[in-house]
């Protein structure tokens, strides 16, 4: 059964204690002669020699040898006893100086204590900043030279044997030549070496007590890490939920992963077109690397992000070293690769790069992992919301853009919006057939020699040219142009269409209360693969939300071949109006667009009749159409109703909107003028749903107010003339 130790400091009493009764003895045996007295004096000599030092010892020894003379021994007797003295001073200074020497191992342990928990004192923001704490303390308090050494650094080849290394992995204090290397931990992984010199020599005792440093230090940075990680994930989390441009709030979110993860650089990849192309680069990219990755992005199969694609499981590479993944990223080294969003294939990567080889840590993985479990459903977000963004383009084009211009849009939307996507084609119905209206990735011009019946339509898109259903075929399923020449030239289809590269084709009907407007295809050229359940679904709600924008082109195309025409103007009548009325407010009214209604009166037409005659006026209205066609935006629409009324819808137009047109109508009608009379106009503009919510309404709004201003003498109420 063991017991405590005693400490230097009470032997050291011990032995004053102990050396003052054996002088006592001593004196006295000698004085009274007793026998083998000199025992009492070797004890006490050696004991003064442990406890005051050399002086005492050999003083008292002289003492003794002066008693001894007394007794007129022999020299040699004398002689051995003064050996014998010497050598009880020898020891006793031995003894007197290990025990020093322990004191002193215990003052610079209590001050080591001391010292430690000076360091380890108050709350630091950062690793760095403890760290640099710890060290600056060492420095002030002890003759010790202390420095952080990275972890791959610690034992570079030469700097310690292999075995001192394999022991620091595990956890503990290594002396070596002169110096001890205290290993430091953050949640369990390596992350820095403590290096604290000169050291002559360390007992088990005194590395027992930096061994504890090193475990309530790894303890206290394990502690900073988790602070700073609730701090670092609930910044995403406001980053990915405030207000903005979602593309600046994932900018952050990699700025501050890159800093937090130790990494150089990192993006945001995106599979669109077949390719992976930045959402979000951060960090530092050399020019040309950017350049390339924006502009071309990464091709199919090229590089380790395909095998990421397919597999949907994070890579984590620590050097690639000559590996062909390093030519396509400028002097990485590390590279981590994490999939984010995609039920079948990762349609977006999370990409980190380190210059250095670098294990990447369990720590790291794990926080990447976080990362990515807050980025996927932010990023899904960011597909749905380009969807929409791209639907309300569409649009806005279809008031403004030509027809064929809209078709273009609309089809390279689908193709950047549809995964696995990396080329399309629209064929838009022209009468009985279809045609080919809109081309990417195609020869637009020979595709436009080409027309298609329902028949092969039906054969190419089967049973959902009927229901609207998408369906995917691929080259392993069926050869493709065994279905494409049945029905077009080969040679051009061939040559236009890339039936040949062609590995997996999206077929989408599009329909409008039961009948096919156009048909949308998707292809994909790398894998046969790589049109999936996801695409149908995307492909699916796209074609939904597209039916209504290509009903309204395909109206408009029935009004202008329709014999619902003005025959003195050739604009639609009030029978074309109401028609059109009642499809532009109810597409309104459903998707919650807003739509303008403008009445239009001509002043002093009557008096052109009555002067000139009604030939003249008759070519007073037609150039008074011919004025406003030259202003009229493609997407607004104008009705006569009769004598010299008209009508005007603008759909996506709010009123300040429609006033804006309407000055531009009324300054070119002030400009048709016969002899000395110019005629003139009086506006009346209605808005849904800031005016009105029902047709009856909005069209009594907007005849009232042409009235008011036809009373007031102005063009429009709100304007003066």
């Amino acid at each position: 059964m063991g017991g405590r130790v005693a400490s230097p400091r009470a032997v050291l009493i011990a032995a004053w204690g102990v050396g003052v009764l054996n002088a006592l003895f001593a004196l006295v045996g000698a004085i009274l002669a007793w026998p083998h007295w000199e025992l009492f004096a070797l004890v006490t000599v050696g004991v003064l020699a442990v406890g005051y030092g050399l002086s005492y010892a050999l003083a008292a020894a002289l003492l003794v040898l002066l008693f001894d003379l007394r007794k007129e021994e022999s020299l040699l007797q004398v002689g051995f006893l003064a050996l014998a003295l010497l050598l009880a001073v020898g020891s006793g200074l031995s003894v007197r100086w290990l025990l020093r020497q322990r004191i002193r191992r215990e003052r610079r342990i209590r001050r080591h204590l001391a010292l430690f928990l000076e360091a380890l004192e108050g709350q630091p923001d950062s690793h760095e900043a403890a760290l640099k704490r710890v060290t600056e303390e060492i420095r002030s308090r002890t003759r010790l030279d202390a420095a952080i050494l990275p972890w791959d650094d610690a034992c570079l080849p030469g700097a310690c044997p292999p075995v001192r290394a394999t022991e620091l992995e595990r956890g503990q204090v290594v002396w070596h030549e002169g110096a001890l290397y205290l290993p430091l931990f953050v949640q369990g992984d390596p992350f820095a070496i403590l290096r604290v010199a000169p050291f002559a020599e360390v007992d088990a005792e005194e590395q027992r007590v930096w061994q504890r440093f090193a475990t309530v230090l790894s303890e206290r940075l394990s502690s900073i890490y988790e602070r700073r990680l609730a701090r670092f994930l609930t910044e995403i989390g406001q980053a990915l939920v405030a207000p903005g441009d979602r593309k600046e709030a994932f900018a952050r979110v990699l700025d501050h992963l890159l800093e937090e993860i130790g990494a150089d650089a990192g993006g945001l990849l995106l599979e669109t077109r077949g390719r992976y192309r930045p959402l979000v680069l951060i960090g530092e990219f050399p020019e040309a690397e950017r350049e390339k990755l924006e502009n071309e992005g990464l091709s199919p199969g090229e590089g380790l992000i395909w095998r990421v694609y397919r597999e949907q499981t994070p890579l984590f590479v620590d050097d690639l070293g000559g590996a062909e993944e390093a030519m396509h990223w400028a002097r990485v080294r590390a590279l981590a690769l994490y999939p984010l969003w995609g039920r079948r294939w990762a349609r977006a990567v999370l990409s980190l790069k380190r210059h250095a080889p670098r294990p990447w840590r369990p720590r790291e993985r794990e926080l990447l992992a976080l990362v990515a479990n807050l980025l996927s459903p932010a990023v899904g977000q960011r597909f749905a919301e380009a969807r929409l963004t791209a639907l309300l383009e569409l649009q806005k084009r279809l008031a403004e853009a030509h027809e064929d211009a809209l078709f273009q849009a609309l089809l390279e939307a689908a193709v950047d919006l549809v995964p696995g996507a990396e080329a399309g084609s629209l064929l838009v119905r022209e009468g009985a057939r279809f045609r080919y209206r809109a081309a990417v990735g195609y020869d637009f011009a020979g595709l436009r020699r080409l027309a298609f019946d329902e028949e092969a339509m039906r054969d190419w898109c089967g049973a959902g040219f009927k229901s609207g259903e998408p369906r995917v075929i691929s080259r392993d399923q069926v050869a493709l142009e065994e279905i494409s020449h049945r029905h077009a030239d080969p040679e051009v289809i061939d040559h236009a269409g890339r039936l040949g590269e062609m590995a997996a084709n999206l077929c989408v009907p599009i329909l409008y209360q039961g009948r096919a407007l156009a048909v949308l295809n998707l292809d994909a050229f790398t894998e046969p693969w790589a049109l999936d359940e996801e695409s149908l679904e995307v492909a699916r709600d796209f074609a939904v939300e597209v039916a209504a924008l290509l009903h309204e082109v395909d109206l408009r195309r029935q009004l202008a071949q329709a014999a619902l025409t003005d025959p003195l103007t050739g604009l639609p009548n009030r029978r074309a109006f109401e028609r059109f009325f009642d499809e532009m407010f109810a597409y309104a009214k459903r998707h919650g667009q807003p739509l303008s209604l403008v009445i239009m009166d001509l002043r002093r037409f009557k008096e052109i009749n009555d002067t000139l005659g009604h030939d003249v006026g008759d070519e007073a209205l037609k150039q008074v159409v011919a004025a406003i066609e030259a202003t009229r935006r493609n997407g607004d629409l104008f009705f006569r109703w009769g004598g010299d009324e008209f009508a005007l819808l603008l759909p996506s137009t709010d009123c300040e909107g429609a006033k804006e047109a309407v000055l531009r109508y009324a300054e070119r009608v002030r400009q048709v003028c016969f002899g000395n009379i110019c005629l003139d106009a009086n506006f009346g503009v209605a808005c849904f749903p800031k005016d009105a919510t029902t047709k009856a309404d909005l069209l009594r709004v907007a005849d009232a107010r042409m009235y008011q201003a036809k009373e007031a003498g102005v063009p429009m109420i709100g304007v003066a003339r």
